[in-house]
């Protein structure tokens, strides 16, 4: 747990530095770590969400709508995910995850899309992720509040 708060935060501090996001997916380079490994040496089943909730926090940091999140104290719940395989990515691959996200038409929902593409364009994996904004009254926040935060999730999300 403390290995993975450690590489939430370098996330969110990289997608801090990172020069100011246009239109269209947001695109980040990974290599595959030893620690997103399993015993046959290539990311496993479990680590390809890991490394898709990874690029959310980069891109929660990127977007610029991270203080929104901290001063309304808006959390993200993961209600649903699901993933295709297509190949396997062996031990330091590096390889990209373009990620793109929708609102659901009663604007509820955010449909996060994470395609996991290697440098030669072959399709590795696809997330898609079903998550919901909350207040800590549990009550829900509409995807087009965090659209009004942010110039990218508002060309993303309307």
């Amino acid at each position: 747990m403390l290995i993975f708060a450690g590489r939430v935060f370098w996330e969110v501090v990289r997608g801090l530095r990172a020069a100011p996001l246009k239109t269209g997916p947001f695109v980040v380079l990974k290599r595959a770590h030893l620690m997103d490994c399993d015993f046959f040496l290539h990311v496993n089943n479990a680590m390809v969400f890991r490394l898709s909730e990874l690029c959310r926090w980069r891109l929660l940091s990127a977007s610029g709508l991270l203080g929104t999140v901290w001063s309304k104290k808006w959390g993200f719940l993961v209600a649903e995910q699901s993933c295709v395989y297509r190949r396997q990515i062996p031990m330091a691959r590096r390889f990209t995850i373009a990620t793109t996200v929708a609102s659901s038409n009663d604007d509820k929902w955010l449909h996060y899309t994470h395609i996991f593409m290697s440098l030669d364009g072959e399709e590795l994996a696809t997330t898609k992720v079903r998550a919901v904004l909350k207040l800590p009254n549990g009550k829900t926040v509409a995807p087009s509040e965090a659209a009004k935060a942010s110039p990218w999730f508002a060309d993303q999300l309307l």
